[in-house]
């Protein structure tokens, strides 16, 4: 392929990716709004049902948000990876591009949103130890938890402050996957890359299937991750890939015609990564350019949780109300984390890099590796 026309070249911008990761995480929020306000499997949102009635996907609305994500995650990280100046880089950006954004909605959550609406005097609020478990646990992702003391105890989804943040934790295992795949050289050896990343699958579904045994991971959780290692592969094979409309359809037929299980994940997993895909690069679709108002997805995702939350505790009148209005606050308030937060906070990547390197060539290590 002729990579000075390739929509996969680097450096080209003319790509619908900041559109689609924004309609990713307003899936998230559409799907959410529907579960947090009926309550889980009371009645779920209206693009889900006609999207397991149709049998395109096993997912709900939300939770094909959350894989459109991966997908684009796996794509887009490793691209970042191959082209990076440096291991230390890459580590420092992946860092910076996660947590300034998350800690500062950690905090707003514990001191602004919880110290305000706690049932609990604002004294004990502030001294119960799962305030500060909450605090800790989100803040580092060590263990991502959902609940602040006397916070949404009488919502229909009662107990959970911001449910999204248990992606999160999954999402920087995926870079820490995707960075020693790239330190063993299976990114430049793709045979060998795709052969291992075949093991993990068949290797997963062999043992869930055949033998029974408890996974590490639960189905739904490494669906996730599949998306991901799909992303990975999509962009290791890119020269291969053709941008076709008609390809897309053709991957959902068997999808269509498959009966539930492991084939039918998998193919469905497959076909929509592709999809995603050609969504992004094919140059024939010119999706708006959102990017220019800021990369909003990361923040929309981060706040969309709590924001509906409190809007079903202020008990508006509809389903409908509460959409409408979580999509306006979020998106501002998404704005806002890019602008303030997001976008500074990465540039530090190569001041730091920079810094980082001096001093560990000062100490007489040699820094060339990374």
């Amino acid at each position: 392929m002729n990579t000075t026309q390739s929509p996969f070249a680097q450096g080209r911008h003319d790509n619908n990716i900041g559109f689609l990761r924004l309609a990713g995480a307003f899936l998230v929020l559409f799907g959410h709004n529907w579960v947090l306000f009926y309550g889980p499997g009371v009645n779920i949102d209206p693009l889900s049902r006609w999207i397991l009635g149709n049998q395109l996907s096993h997912e709900l609305i939300h939770g094909i948000g959350i894989n459109l994500f991966f997908v684009l995650s796996g794509f887009l990280i490793s691209k970042s990876f191959v082209s990076s100046q440096g291991l230390l880089r890459f580590c420092i950006a992946r860092v910076l591009r996660i947590y300034p954004a998350l800690i500062i909605n950690v905090l707003l959550t514990v001191f602004v949103l919880g110290a305000l609406l706690s049932t609990l005097p604002l004294q004990a609020y502030l001294q119960h130890d799962m305030t500060w478990m909450y605090l800790w646990n989100n803040a580092s992702l060590i263990k991502v938890t959902h609940i602040l003391p006397g916070v949404f105890n009488d919502n229909v989804y009662p107990d959970a402050v911001n449910g999204s943040l248990w992606s999160l934790p999954l999402e920087m295992s995926m870079y820490v996957f995707a960075f020693f795949f790239g330190v063993l050289m299976l990114y430049r050896n793709r045979l060998l890359g795709a052969a291992f990343i075949a093991s993990l699958v068949v290797g997963y579904f062999v043992a869930t299937e055949v033998f029974g045994q408890q996974p590490l991971l639960t189905r739904g959780l490494f669906m996730v991750v599949v998306h991901f290692m799909l992303g990975m592969l999509l962009y290791m094979f890119r020269d291969l890939v053709l941008l076709r409309f008609w390809l897309a359809l053709l991957l959902y037929v068997p999808v269509v015609l498959m009966p539930p299980g492991p084939a039918f994940e998998l193919m469905s997993s497959l076909a929509f990564a592709y999809l995603v895909l050609w969504l992004a690069y094919t140059p024939r679709l010119r999706l708006p350019r959102v990017e220019r108002y800021g990369d909003m997805s990361y923040g929309l995702y981060l706040y969309a949780f709590p924001v509906q939350q409190w809007l079903i505790h202020m008990q508006l009148s509809s389903v409908w109300a509460v959409l409408m209005a979580a999509s306006v606050i979020c998106l501002s308030l998404a704005m806002l984390s890019w602008h303030l937060v997001e976008q500074r906070s990465l540039q530090w990547v190569t001041p730091l890099n920079n810094g980082l390197r001096s001093g560990l060539q000062r100490v007489g290590l040699q820094a060339r590796w990374l």
